[in-house]
């Protein structure tokens, strides 16, 4: 389903949905992978949230349906899927 049509139905916070936009074009770069790694730290440095923030709208986009991400230990960059419900 198409993110603004999503939205309608199922809206998220501007941090989720910010944070949604940069994994996107983290994906878009690395060529549209079925799943892909990148640090938290990368993106909360470019979507400029403080941890709590980060980890409450990455959280809210799996709950909501949006990605699909596995944690994988300290120093370990996380595992997004982008969900295309």
């Amino acid at each position: 389903m198409r993110f603004i049509l999503k939205q309608e139905t199922n809206p998220l916070t501007i941090s989720a949905a910010y944070l949604w936009f940069l994994l996107m074009d983290v994906n878009n770069k690395a060529g549209w992978r079925k799943k892909f790694t990148v640090a938290a730290s990368l993106l909360r440095l470019k979507a400029t949230l403080p941890d709590t923030t980060f980890k409450q709208a990455r959280l809210e986009l799996e709950k909501k349906g949006y990605i699909r991400f596995e944690l994988r230990g300290r120093n370990r960059a996380a595992v997004y899927q982008i969900s295309h419900q």
